[in-house]
Formats: structure tokens, C-alpha cells, sequence
């Protein structure tokens, strides 16, 4: 996946859930064109930033995805999210995430219209109640302070950008800086959003060294 591979074939429904977050920010416009070869509808979902999990290189906004299906000619619906929001058995992650694109002009997109309109401008963010305690509750970034400033442009630039009809995600602050820094530095993207630490562990090492 992390290289583009020719498409097996054309198929009636894609699906691409929560592997684009495994990928290279630089795999980002290409894994979405091999998607996008392979059928006019698709079922996508993505690791938001500071979403957390195992492997993750590569967590956006869905509004960054968006974009980049707009500008290979796929329109946005969001149709599932409201009704799996509070489902028992859907993990939280979907329930947040997914998203269906149909390519316009197609039979596909022509029945997708037919019960719900596409969404064009406004946002697509959504943080699960789940997502925000197991941030709050299990997840620590010790390079918050480094991406603060950053991420909240970003956020802000992307969501101007979709709203606007851009066909091209802007340029993100966060991978600038990190394309600027030296290979060893932590402090920056993707690790600003993917690394975390225990406060307590901390403590705890802290508290048995000054005793020892």
C-alpha cells in the first residue's frame, strides 16, 4: 500500500477505512487517485489528527481527505455517521469517520443524490464523545506544546479551503516545519500527533530516582 500498485479491476463499492492513516503524508494524493480507479462509490474513513493507534503516520482532518476526492470529481456525502453515532456495536471510529464519496456524472452518484444532497461546504470534523475521553482519559502528547500554534491554522486553513471549494488541500504548517527540521527531531509532524506518554509512568520514575 505504501506504493501504488495498478488497479485489479473496477468494482461497485470501494472501501478504505482507517488504512489511510497508516500510510505516508506523502502517499496521501496517490492513494486517493488508486481509490478512486477502482469505482465511482466509496466507503472512506480515516484517523483524525491525534486519534491515536498503533502504526499511525499519517492522521488529517476529514476535510483533507474531502478535497482531494472533490478534485478528482467525487462529491461528499455524509449519510452514515448520525445514524451510527450511538450504535452498541459500531467502534467509535467509524461511527466518527465515515464518510461516502460518489463520482459525479455517475449512476452511483445519481442514486446517492436521489435520497440525501452532497455536502459541499460546511464541516466535516466530528470528535466522538468516546474519542474525547479516551484522549482525555488514556492519551498524553508530549510535543503538544511544540504543535499548538500549528494545529489550530491548519484546522482552520482546511476548513476555509473545503468551504471555499478548493481542489487542493492548503499547505499544512505542521508538515512544513517538519520537511524543516532535522530527521532526529520528535517534535514535530507526524509526532506531534502520533507519540504518547503516561504522566504517572513519569512521575512515578521521577519519584523512584529521587528517593534511590
Amino acid at each position: 500500500m505504501a506504493a501504488h500498485r495498478p488497479p485489479p479491476g473496477r468494482f461497485d463499492l470501494v472501501m478504505c477505512l482507517e488504512v489511510a492513516e497508516h500510510l505516508p503524508f506523502e502517499r496521501s494524493a496517490s492513494l486517493v487517485d488508486d481509490i478512486c480507479r477502482l469505482g465511482d462509490l466509496v466507503l472512506f474513513s480515516a484517523a483524525i489528527p491525534f486519534q491515536h493507534g498503533t502504526g499511525h503516520v499519517n492522521e488529517q482532518w476529514p476535510e483533507f481527505w474531502a478535497i482531494h476526492f472533490r478534485a478528482r470529481g467525487y462529491a461528499c456525502f455524509d449519510l452514515l455517521r448520525t445514524a451510527l453515532w450511538a450504535h452498541p456495536d459500531t467502534d467509535w471510529w467509524y461511527a466518527q469517520n465515515l464518510l461516502v464519496f460518489a463520482r459525479e456524472g455517475s449512476a452511483a452518484h445519481d442514486q446517492m443524490t436521489a435520497g440525501a444532497a452532497a455536502i459541499r461546504d460546511h464541516a466535516l470534523a466530528l470528535v466522538h464523545p468516546k474519542a474525547w475521553l479516551s484522549s482525555i482519559l488514556n492519551q498524553w502528547h508530549p510535543h503538544r506544546a511544540a504543535a499548538r500554534q500549528e494545529e489550530q491554522l491548519d484546522l482552520c486553513e482546511l476548513l476555509r479551503a473545503w468551504a471555499g471549494g478548493a481542489h487542493a488541500p492548503p499547505v499544512l504548517r505542521a508538515v512544513q516545519r517538519a520537511r524543516n527540521a532535522p530527521p532526529e527531531a520528535r517534535d514535530v509532524f507526524p509526532f506531534t500527533r502520533i507519540d504518547v506518554d503516561e504522566p504517572e509512568r513519569l512521575l512515578a520514575e521521577a519519584q523512584h530516582k529521587s528517593t534511590t
